[in-house]
């Protein structure tokens, strides 16, 4: 999946895999064991600038900043539907 965000500056495209989250249920209702939490993973594989993917010359801390800034974006997108 893509995702695109950016500022006046700088536009940038995210390509990404994300699973949804399931927390864990320890019994289901009939007594019978539950399921431990799932999901919830959020891996980025490119980020893209000007058609560059610059994802390897990115710093720990950069790259930290845009996995939140998409990750936020879509859950405001998945929110929405």
């Amino acid at each position: 999946m893509n995702i695109t965000f950016g500022d006046d500056d700088v536009e940038m495209e995210v390509s990404y895999e994300a699973t949804p989250y399931r927390p864990a249920v320890y019994y289901l209702s009939n007594g019978d064991p539950g399921y431990p939490e799932e999901g919830g993973d959020f891996d980025i594989f490119e980020v893209r600038v000007n058609g560059i993917n610059i994802i390897k010359s990115l710093s720990a801390e950069d790259f930290d900043e845009i996995t939140e800034i998409a990750s936020r974006a879509v859950e405001s997108a998945h929110d929405n539907y």
